[in-house]
């Protein structure tokens, strides 16, 4: 079974290379043709070798385009964003060239350089950064995750971790929970106010029942995980060496918080960039 993320990436690809392209004679080249009728169908392996060809024979934005996304299928990040980067170099006013190495960065948490490239991306077509697959947003210029955050211990509202080379900043896009002072958790703070990370891995385990998480989620990846017994979200607690304060809050003070990632992948991917930063992190006792 193909990791989410694989999917995401293979149904954009096949959507932005099917879109009509005004001026694109490879849309009529039997070899990209080719390649296209193999990603298709899911032979990404099989379209690397003719896309490779293709960018030596006949360049062009399409044929780099394909092959960084078919090196994404088959798990070759450095290929694919070697791919994407040599591909921009050729064409810099290729917004989707630049975005795509932007993502691949972004996946590898290396958040200094997607922010730069996605930067670009957006400055050739600022439509990009809502259509382009990544999770950039040029009006907070960061990178984020969709988290679901534990709102004073028992409900939960849903929002979005930005993610900067020095800091986060937490912003509450839906409240499921009550009103009131505090209702507003959003926040944002140094990676050095952070004292300790503590992980608590969840297995089989389904999160809240709010109609309002199938928005964000997707619910038949998660039944998977429950019926197959695997890692079904990963829960971080943050503790703060000074007390956040919420923006709306008045003098509500809070010195932890937690946040649940449904899919574990960005929950870890997070955390070693913590950890990156000196950020201590240790495993909730009697978790798995």
């Amino acid at each position: 079974m193909l990791p989410r993320i694989v999917k995401c990436a293979m149904l954009l690809l096949v959507l932005v290379i099917f879109a009509p392209r005004s001026g694109s004679a490879q849309q009529s080249n039997p070899e990209m043709l080719k390649a296209i009728d193999l990603l298709a169908q899911g032979k990404a392996a099989e379209a690397i070798p003719v896309l490779e060809k293709l960018t030596v024979d006949a360049p062009s934005e399409d044929a780099y385009f394909a092959l960084g996304n078919a090196f994404v299928l088959v798990g070759k990040w450095d290929r694919a964003v070697g791919a994407f980067e040599d591909g921009a170099a050729k064409f810099p006013l290729s917004a989707r060239l630049w975005n795509g190495a932007a993502v691949v960065y972004e996946r590898r948490m290396d958040v200094a350089r997607a922010i730069s490239l996605y930067r670009r991306a957006v400055a050739i077509d600022p439509t990009i950064a809502f259509t382009g697959g990544g999770r950039y947003d040029p009006d907070f210029d960061a990178i984020y995750i969709p988290v679901v955050h534990d709102h004073r211990g028992a409900n939960s509202c849903l929002g979005r971790l930005y993610v900067y080379p020095d800091k986060l900043h937490y912003v509450v896009y839906i409240v499921a929970s009550g009103a009131g002072l505090g209702n507003d958790d959003s926040f944002e703070t140094p990676f050095t106010n952070i004292s300790e990370i503590e992980v608590d891995r969840k297995r089989g385990q389904q999160m809240y029942d709010y109609s309002l998480l199938t928005m964000l989620t997707n619910q038949t990846s998660q039944r998977r995980r429950l019926a197959a017994g695997e890692e079904a979200r990963v829960d971080l607690k943050f503790s703060f060496t000074q007390a956040i304060k919420g923006y709306r809050g008045g003098a509500w003070t809070k010195q932890d918080i937690k946040f649940f990632f449904i899919e574990p992948e960005n929950g870890d991917r997070l955390l070693k960039y913590l950890e990156s930063k000196d950020v201590k992190s240790r495993l909730r006792q009697g978790g798995d």
